[in-house]
């Protein structure tokens, strides 16, 4: 027996499968706190814009019904107009489920992202060992 053929580890479905059931769980512990620390940063920086952009005098009560000056279409506000559709979609519109609860579609997001996470998770597993592993049934 030489010292490569030595070297090579026994990788059996069982040790393949213990070390998954350790391994997967914390992966989508990691997942969880990406998503939290994700929508952290946003909302920082979306507190951090509001706090540093000066916004100019009102001249009026906005909701007066006077009309301000129409100036047409500007590029600079697509941006703008993006995350208010996105808003409305996710936001206000509702799924109703039975008779007394309803979900908004940003929850209905959130949950469909985390389960396809965890069906990722569960199937993702391949049977063949590493490079250079020998497998064993």
């Amino acid at each position: 027996m030489t010292a490569s053929t030595s070297s090579k580890v026994k990788v059996t479905d069982k040790t393949l499968r213990v070390e998954r059931a350790k391994e997967y769980p914390q992966q989508v512990w990691y997942l969880i706190a990406c998503f939290i620390a994700t929508v952290a940063l946003f909302q920082f920086v979306s507190w951090a814009v509001t706090k540093l952009t000066k916004k100019a005098p009102s001249s009026g009560d906005a909701e007066s019904g006077a009309r301000a000056s129409r100036r047409g279409f500007s590029i600079r506000h697509i941006p703008r107009a993006i995350i208010n559709f996105y808003r409305v979609i996710a936001f206000r519109w509702t799924l109703q489920i039975g008779s007394s609860y309803t979900l908004n579609l940003a929850e209905v997001f959130v949950i469909c992202g985390y389960t396809a996470a965890l069906f990722v998770w569960e199937f993702i597993n391949s049977e063949s060992p590493p490079q250079g592993q020998e497998h064993k049934c």
